[in-house]
């Protein structure tokens, strides 16, 4: 063999790989932009809500988180299901499917939502560890679990509770006595306790009706015509819960204001100062991007919700005896029950 075609040889062992690199770089786009979302495709994503796939709020989340992260990651999804599974065992049973989930598959990021999913898993299992979390949906204050970690950040979940009883008591006509209508868990007593540290300072006298069914929810909704105006908390660990027979009773019952900062409880409720669902989801996506580029969530601040619409239901509000003014409702979105 010449020199001359050792010489080529030699240099085509070497430009052989570097023309392939070339192209494969080319074909999934330019490996140094860190906003690519080609290059993070063989990331991969773990979404674990708190409650159960059909829920109105945290589909809603996990609609949102779909939408951004597409390209981004391959996304997996587990449920928790503690709305309707409460024991202890299944709490147990769940968390560790999830831990052995994580263990296994070594997602780079886990985003949760709601409160389960920040006690049960991560603030057991997870401070300080190398797996990076972003939380969502944690009610009012992150303190019961210490957050932030060296290896967590997230997004706390705030009711415009202030405006609607600045609202409430208004439409009722300068009403001071209210009652809050929550169902018999954990979370709607601690929404009850911050609503009534509200309520306090606004002179508001609010007492608490709890319900563990759906009867007990019909009877408490009847009491509430007791009271100057009524606050609903959400229905969702109610399993005999009937939509369609609430919103009749709603309709047959209510002669007093009620009001609501969840939009799945419209249907039976006057008017809603409801968040959006889509606002954490969309935050906790953006921010798990940003930990795919490598930001570390030591570098990104717990943030809250600052979104929320304000809801009319016509149907209701027009058996009520006691109108609003009209430049309150222009302000107002109608609601229709395909809102849900």
């Amino acid at each position: 063999m010449s020199t001359d075609a050792s010489f080529f040889l030699r240099r085509g062992n070497f430009l052989i790989p570097l023309i392939a690199a070339l192209i494969l770089q080319l074909s999934h786009g330019t490996a140094f932009s860190k906003d690519s979302s080609s290059d993070q495709a063989g990331k991969k994503c773990l979404y674990v809500s708190s409650f159960h796939e059909t829920d109105n709020w945290s589909s809603a989340i996990e609609n949102s988180i779909r939408a951004r992260l597409h390209g981004h990651c391959q996304l997996h999804r587990m449920y928790m299901d503690t709305k309707r599974n409460v024991s202890p065992d299944a709490i147990f049973e769940i968390t560790n499917q999830i831990i052995a989930k994580i263990e296994q598959w070594s997602p780079d990021v886990v985003i949760t939502s709601d409160d389960s999913a920040a006690k049960h898993l991560i603030a057991q299992h997870y401070r300080n560890d190398k797996t990076p979390f972003v939380f969502s949906g944690v009610n009012w204050s992150v303190e019961e679990y210490g957050f932030p970690y060296e290896n967590v950040t997230g997004i706390v979940e705030v009711a415009p509770i202030k405006t609607l009883l600045k609202e409430a008591t208004t439409i009722s006509g300068n009403g001071r006595r209210a009652v809050f209508l929550g169902a018999d868990t954990t979370t709607e007593k601690r929404n009850f306790k911050r609503l009534q540290l509200m309520a306090e300072t606004y002179n508001i006298q609010l007492e608490p009706l709890y319900f563990a069914s759906f009867s007990q929810w019909k009877k408490a909704l009847q009491k509430a015509n007791d009271y100057d105006f009524a606050v609903l908390g959400i229905n969702a660990a109610i399993k005999d819960w009937n939509s369609a027979e609430a919103r009749k009773e709603a309709l047959a019952v209510s002669r007093k204001p009620t009001f609501t900062t969840e939009i799945s409880m419209m249907p039976y409720s006057t008017f809603g100062f409801t968040k959006l669902p889509s606002e954490q989801g969309e935050w906790a996506a953006t921010v798990a991007i940003k930990i795919l580029n490598g930001t570390s969530p030591q570098e990104i601040p717990i943030a809250s919700n600052k979104k929320w619409e304000f809801w009319v239901n016509e149907e209701i509000l027009d058996r009520l005896p006691a109108q609003p003014a009209r430049n309150l409702l222009r302000k107002a979105k109608r609601f229709q029950p395909d809102n849900t």
